[in-house]
């Protein structure tokens, strides 16, 4: 894994980082989502449909949704 990865990873790591791009993509830079309602998502049974590539994956819960949010960065 080279440094750039490394350093994307760190950076969308954070859960206001991962909000702010997903935000501003799906949302036209409204702030629908909400970082304290993101984890990290590492389940047995996302990794096993997930590929094998996938960067990160977090989990978006907030009593009335569930969604996995999921980023391979290259």
């Amino acid at each position: 894994m080279n440094s750039m990865d490394i350093e994307s990873k760190k950076f969308l790591g954070q859960p206001k980082s991962f909000v702010s791009i997903f935000n501003a993509l799906i949302f036209d830079g409204q702030p629908v989502l909400k970082p304290e309602y993101f984890k990290d998502e590492n389940s047995e049974l996302v990794m096993n449909v997930s590929s094998k590539h996938v960067d990160i994956i977090k989990r978006y819960e907030d009593g009335t949704y569930l969604d996995l949010f999921v980023i391979e960065s290259q």
